[in-house]
């Protein structure tokens, strides 16, 4: 599933001095880089998961929340 065009990325910047790429819609982390100019083409290449998307839409994400007893 190819992410929407509105689709943003946030950056991080590390402590090591390396910037992440973190998808707003799927919450992954895509990409790492030394330079932040190069986290551009990777995020314009990412596909979200589309199961990780429906799980996030439907509230049953992350997987590791107790379950009801």
């Amino acid at each position: 599933m190819a992410h929407p065009e509105n689709t943003t990325f946030r950056h991080r910047h590390n402590q090591d001095g390396t910037f992440d790429s973190i998808c707003s819609d799927c919450f992954l982390t895509i990409a790492s880089a030394n330079e932040e100019q190069k986290l551009y083409l990777l995020e314009r290449i990412h596909e979200c998961d589309p199961v990780r998307i429906y799980e996030i839409a439907t509230g049953t994400w992350p997987p590791f929340l107790p379950s009801a007893a």
